[in-house]
C-alpha cells in the first residue's frame, strides 16, 4: 500500500444526535478531540483531508487553522463525500478516521499500510468495536463500485459495511485483534455525554500513550471498566 496514493480523511461534524459538537468542544486543556487527532497525525508522509458538512462552521475553523483541506458535501451520504474525495485528489485509497475517538493509535494504524492490492484493511471487526483505537483502509475502487442508486442509505451513510460484508465481490483483508484487547471490554469512542466524560477522565491521566498502557490503567481501575460496559450495553452498534 505505501507505493499508492494514500490520503487520511477525517470524518468530522459540528452536529450529532446524541451529543453536539462532541468532537469540536473542548475536551483537554482546551483542545477539542479534533484538534487531538489532526495532532497526532501530523508528522505522517500523507496528506490530511477533512469532510465536512455546511453545517459544521466550527469544524471548519479547526481544519483551516491546523492547514487541512477541508471537502464540504451536504449530510446523508458520507459514501458521496468519499468518492468525490478519491476523484478530486486522484486518489488509490483511504484511510478513514472518525473524529469522535481521541485514542486512535498510530501503532495500530502502521500495519494497514503493509497491505498493498487489498479493497479493505481493518483489525477484525474494527468499527464494531468501542476501544476507538482503529482505523480502516478503503480503496478508491471499492468506493466508487460501491456508490450505486441500489445502495441502502444505511451503507451510504456508513460507507464501509457493504465493502467489508461482500468478500466475495471485494479483496477484504482482516488483521487479528491483540489478544490484550479481548481480556476486558473497553469504550473510549465518543457518542454521548457520558462517553465524553469518561474519556476526558482517562486521557488526562494517560494522554498520547501507547495502548498497552492504556489497558494496564484501566485494569487497575475496574469501576472504570464497570462504567464502560454499562455504555456499551448502552450504545450497541
Amino acid at each position: 500500500m505505501n507505493k499508492s496514493k494514500i490520503a487520511i480523511v477525517i470524518q468530522c461534524k459540528d452536529g450529532a444526535t446524541r451529543y453536539e459538537e462532541k468532537s469540536v468542544r473542548p475536551f483537554y486543556k482546551g483542545k477539542s478531540i479534533l484538534k487531538i487527532i489532526i495532532d497526532k497525525l501530523t508528522h505522517l508522509p500523507y496528506p490530511i483531508i477533512l469532510a465536512t458538512t455546511p453545517s459544521s462552521p466550527i469544524t471548519m475553523s479547526i481544519g483551516r487553522v491546523s492547514g487541512l483541506n477541508i471537502v464540504v458535501c451536504e449530510e446523508g451520504d458520507v459514501l458521496a463525500q468519499f468518492c468525490k474525495i478519491v476523484e478530486d485528489y486522484k486518489l488509490d485509497g483511504v484511510i478513514r478516521i472518525c473524529a469522535d475517538n481521541p485514542f486512535i493509535q498510530l501503532p495500530l494504524m502502521a500495519p494497514l499500510f503493509m497491505w498493498e492490492g487489498y479493497d479493505y484493511v481493518a483489525f477484525e471487526n474494527a468499527m464494531q468495536r468501542h476501544e476507538g483505537f482503529f482505523v480502516e483502509y478503503i480503496s478508491a475502487f471499492a468506493l466508487l463500485d460501491s456508490d450505486t442508486e441500489h445502495l441502502i442509505s444505511y451503507d451510504r451513510e456508513h460507507v464501509t459495511p457493504f465493502i467489508y460484508n461482500n468478500s466475495d465481490t471485494y479483496d477484504i483483508k482482516w488483521l487479528k485483534i491483540p489478544e490484550e484487547l479481548t481480556v476486558f471490554k473497553i469504550r473510549l469512542t465518543v457518542d454521548t455525554k457520558e462517553d465524553f466524560e469518561l474519556a476526558q477522565e482517562v486521557y488526562k491521566h494517560v494522554g498520547e500513550r501507547h495502548w498497552h498502557y492504556i489497558v494496564d490503567y484501566l485494569y487497575y481501575r475496574p469501576y472504570l471498566i464497570r462504567r464502560m460496559e454499562e455504555n456499551i450495553r448502552r450504545n450497541e452498534k
